[in-house]
C-alpha cells in the first residue's frame, strides 16, 4: 500500500500543476486575443 501512496501523490501534485499552468496559458490566450480585437477595431 505504501508503493501506491508514493506513486499517486506525486502524479495528483504534477496533475494539479499542469491543471494550474494550462488554465493559466488559456487565459494568457484569451487575453492576446482580446487586446488584437481592440486593435483591429481601434484601425477600422
Amino acid at each position: 500500500m505504501e508503493w501506491f501512496a508514493i506513486f499517486v501523490f506525486p502524479a495528483f501534485t504534477l496533475g494539479t500543476i499542469a491543471l494550474g499552468l494550462a488554465l493559466h496559458s488559456i487565459k494568457e490566450i484569451k487575453n492576446m486575443e482580446r487586446r488584437v480585437e481592440e486593435l483591429e477595431n481601434k484601425n477600422k
